[in-house]
């Protein structure tokens, strides 16, 4: 079960239309050289949307383009840290950041995550004991535990990485698919002196084919993530910018938001049910607000190796949580469950599959 959007959220019809009144009316300006910061009317509008829907506004803030969230975050490692350099990180985390890191030769940290986001305790505890560089975190909608970090939090993290100077990268993938409950602001809403680097993406609300995401940050921080940039890939494609930028900017973006969040609402809840039905009492999980995953927990004793190998040859794919652990041979009880991609019934076979295979295996 992949972290991949809903085929049927994608806008493919709108997308149909801008490409085809883009090579229709104007070829050119898709196929020469762009900017290395990005299209100018993309980044304009990207802040304004920020400054509006997130409340990202500081002043000496400025935005640019990148290939996908990933390259965001291989910016900041090559910008922000060097070799041998400590990282800190949540515990468990997106798991090809930690390959990222990994490649980047990084010592990393990693923090436990609580129900309402990172242990403070431990945070405090890793930013005394080590020289860090930056801290990475997924604050609304974790992957892969869907925990939503706390208003609280938010503001007892940042004065604790401010109170040690050091930076935080922000992934925020899954926020504008919040399907319940009250927004909270992000951590760069709550920046007030440059400290935070806010990546973004449209890889979830139009299409992760387009590779388009974004950073948002101090401009000083900025100007040195363009150089990378500049010299991985020059710059990001110009014809997916301008198809994001028109559907950012389209009459239909709104509506868009809300058909994409009822879609996975409707997967998120079927998928609850069925738990709730087949495997209540058995299996600790997760009741997200938004997202695209519910995180999972057997009971102690139980083997999730063996259960992954069984699933498997049920044709049914789990992501243990080996796979997002500093140490993946670490036992492990837990597992990640993806609601967004599968179809209605193909969602409810699952659950009945991983319910009968538990069965099998006496858990």
């Amino acid at each position: 079960m992949e972290g991949n959007p809903a085929p049927e959220a994608f806008p493919s019809e709108t997308l149909r239309e801008i490409a085809s009144a883009l090579w229709q009316k104007d070829p050119l300006a898709a196929q020469l050289y762009g900017p290395c910061e990005g299209l100018p009317e993309l980044r304009r509008d990207l802040r304004e949307y920020l400054r509006r829907d997130y409340g990202l506004h500081r002043e000496d803030d400025d935005l640019i383009i990148v290939s996908g969230a990933q390259q965001g975050i291989e910016l900041a490692c090559s910008v922000l840290a060097n070799a041998g350099d400590t990282v800190l990180c949540e515990a468990p985390t997106y798991a090809d950041v930690l390959h990222t890191f990994a490649l980047h030769g990084l010592k990393v940290v990693a923090v436990e995550v609580e129900e309402d986001g990172i242990s403070l305790e431990g945070l405090a505890k890793a930013l005394k004991e080590h020289e860090v560089r930056f801290l990475y975190l997924i604050p609304t909608f974790q992957n892969p535990t869907s925990h939503t970090m706390s208003l609280a939090k938010r503001k007892a993290v940042y004065d604790l990485v401010r109170e040690h100077d050091t930076i935080i990268v922000e992934d925020d993938p899954y926020s504008a698919l919040r399907f319940r409950g009250e927004s909270l602001p992000s951590l760069k809403a709550l920046d007030e002196d440059g400290r935070v680097l806010y990546i973004g993406t449209f890889s979830k609300i139009l299409s992760p084919g387009f590779r388009v995401g974004y950073v948002c940050g101090d401009s000083y921080l900025l100007e040195r993530m363009a150089l990378a940039k500049l010299y991985n890939d020059v710059h990001s494609s110009v014809p997916a910018q301008i198809i994001a930028h028109s559907f950012l900017t389209a009459p239909g973006f709104q509506a868009h938001l809300e058909f994409a969040r009822c879609i996975y609402r409707q997967k998120c809840d079927l998928m609850l049910e069925t738990m709730d039905r087949l495997l209540a009492g058995r299996l600790a999980y997760t009741r997200p607000e938004g997202g695209f995953f519910i995180w999972c927990e057997l009971p102690a004793g139980s083997d999730l190796p063996e259960l992954t190998k069984a699933l498997a040859r049920a044709n049914l794919a789990i992501a243990p949580g080996n796979v997002f652990s500093l140490d993946p041979a670490a036992p492990q009880r837990t597992f990640r469950l993806s609601f967004s991609r599968p179809s209605a019934a193909q969602i409810v076979r699952g659950i009945e599959i991983l319910a009968e295979v538990m069965t099998t295996l006496g858990m």
